[in-house]
C-alpha cells in the first residue's frame, strides 16, 4: 500500500510540474510574441506646415532681445546693480571725506564702486548696442548661418538642419512643448529652457499656409504658458551682412581636401620612413 501511495504521489507531482511548465512555456511565448509584434505608426492625414528658419543676425537679434529683456529682465537687473554701486560708491566716499586723517587710499574704494555704477547703467541704457556687438563677435568667429527646417503638425514639432544630410531630424512630441512665446516676427516655442523657433514671415513657408500654422499653435497654446508680445523688441535698424555662404562652403571642402592631403602625405612619409628603416637593416645584415 505504501509503494502505490507513493507511485501516486510521484504520478501528480509529475503532472503537476508538466502543467506547470506548460503554463510557464505558454506565458514565456505569449510575451515574446508581444515583444516581437512591431507597433505600426497611425498614418498621419492632418495639416503640415514646414518653415525655413535661418537662424542669422536677425533671428539672433530679436531672440536675444526678447529672452534678456523679458525672460531674464538684464535691463532691470542692470539698473539695480547701478543703483546699489552708487549707493555704496556715495557711502563710502561719505566716511572717506568724514575721517579724521584725509587719505587717497580711503577715495580708491569709492571710485571703483563708481566705476561698476557707470559700467552697469551703461549696459542698461545702450542694452540693444550691447546685444548688436555680441551678436556681431559671434558671427565673425563663427560666419556661417545655419539653416533649419521646421515642420509643424497638430501631432508634433520636427527640426532638420537643412544642407547636412548626416543630421537625423529630432521631433519633439507638443506634450514636451511647455510654453509658447509670440512676438510679430516669430513663434518661440520652448522645450524647458530649449527654443524652437519658428518664422513668422509667410514667404519662408515651403509647404502649408501661414494661417494653418497659426491655427495649430493657438490650438496647442489653449493647454499651455502662452505669452504674446506686440511691441516691437528693436529700434535699430539691422544693417549686417552675412559672408558669402557659398565662398564659405568651398572654404571649408577645400580646407578638409587639404587635411586629407597632408594625411596621405603623413601615410606617405611614414611608409617611406618604414621602407628606409628596412633598407638599412638588410645593408647591415649583408
Amino acid at each position: 500500500m505504501a509503494d502505490e501511495k507513493e507511485k501516486e504521489l510521484e504520478n501528480t507531482s509529475e503532472a503537476l510540474e508538466e502543467e506547470v511548465l506548460e503554463e510557464l512555456n505558454e506565458e514565456k511565448e505569449e510575451k515574446q510574441e508581444e515583444q516581437t509584434e512591431e507597433v505600426v505608426e497611425e498614418e498621419y492625414n492632418g495639416p503640415v506646415v514646414n518653415i525655413h528658419t535661418q537662424y542669422d543676425y536677425r533671428t539672433m537679434k530679436y531672440f536675444n532681445m526678447y529672452n534678456m529683456i523679458y525672460r531674464k529682465h538684464f535691463q532691470i537687473v542692470y539698473i539695480i546693480m547701478g543703483l546699489i554701486s552708487f549707493g555704496v560708491g556715495g557711502y563710502s566716499l561719505y566716511n572717506a571725506i568724514s575721517a579724521e586723517t584725509v587719505q587717497i587710499m580711503n577715495f580708491v574704494l569709492p571710485a571703483i564702486f563708481v566705476l561698476f555704477g557707470v559700467y552697469f547703467i551703461y549696459q542698461a541704457i545702450f542694452f540693444e548696442k550691447v546685444i548688436d556687438k555680441n551678436i556681431t563677435m559671434h558671427f565673425y568667429k563663427n560666419p556661417k548661418v545655419v539653416n533649419i527646417s521646421v515642420t509643424v503638425t497638430e501631432r508634433e514639432v520636427t527640426l532638420q538642419i537643412i544642407g547636412n544630410n548626416k543630421s537625423e531630424p529630432f521631433k519633439y512630441d507638443w506634450a514636451y512643448i511647455t510654453e509658447i512665446v509670440e512676438i510679430p516676427q516669430f513663434f518661440f516655442l520652448y522645450v524647458q529652457k530649449q527654443p524652437i523657433i519658428v518664422e513668422k514671415d509667410p514667404n519662408k513657408i515651403t509647404e502649408g499656409d501661414y494661417d494653418t500654422l497659426v491655427s495649430i499653435i493657438m490650438e496647442k497654446a489653449k493647454a499651455k504658458p502662452y505669452k504674446k508680445i506686440d511691441k516691437e523688441l528693436i529700434t535699430k535698424p539691422i544693417t549686417y551682412v552675412h559672408a558669402n555662404q557659398e565662398d564659405l562652403e568651398e572654404a571649408e571642402e577645400v580646407s578638409v581636401e587639404e587635411v586629407k592631403d597632408e594625411e596621405v602625405k603623413d601615410e606617405v612619409n611614414e611608409v617611406e620612413v618604414d621602407n628606409n628603416e628596412s633598407d638599412t637593416s638588410d645593408n647591415s645584415e649583408e
